[in-house]
């Protein structure tokens, strides 16, 4: 995925819905380049599923974080699948932009309050800062090694179709 990030005054509110979900992937994918991970977007994490990733992020000692990008309230309130991520991650976050945190951040920490996601705040100015830390899980170690395989699949060139890539 491709994104460009369209000059600003600086502030997200002077972006059109469709430019932010791009300049929040664009920022995440250089905090998780800058920790050395591979970054993957749009990937189906789920073995047999539907279930879609914006962001995922795997570095050496296979540690795997999926990330949401939401671009504003509507967006994260209409989101029923998200909690379906967990199983699928070491560490869950939602990626958001300084305006929605500083007008629904209390909002969005009730409800992900005991669910161990966390949420990462991307400001033009500022950068990448991580609100809320995710907590740390396991993933069976035989869906890690076919995520893994899936992500250098996908990651490489080949003739073969992809099916729920």
């Amino acid at each position: 995925m491709r994104t460009t990030t369209p000059k600003t005054n600086g502030e997200y509110s002077s972006l059109s819905r469709n430019q932010v979900a791009p300049s929040l992937v664009k920022q995440v994918t250089a905090v998780f380049a800058k920790e050395v991970a591979s970054v993957h977007f749009e990937v189906g994490v789920a073995p047999r599923g539907r279930l879609r990733a914006d962001i995922v992020a795997l570095n050496m000692k296979r540690h795997i974080v999926i990330c949401e990008v939401k671009s504003c309230w509507a967006d994260f309130s209409t989101d029923n699948k998200w909690k379906r991520y967990l199983e699928y991650s070491n560490q869950f976050y939602f990626v958001i932009t300084d305006a929605l945190w500083e007008s629904h951040g209390e909002k969005l920490k009730e409800q992900l309050k005991g669910s161990g996601a966390g949420i990462m705040v991307c400001s033009l100015r500022s950068g990448v800062r991580r609100v809320v830390s995710a907590s740390k899980r396991r993933v069976p170690p035989l869906y890690k090694l076919w995520l893994i395989t899936k992500l250098a699949w996908i990651g490489g060139q080949s003739r073969a179709r992809r099916i729920n890539s």
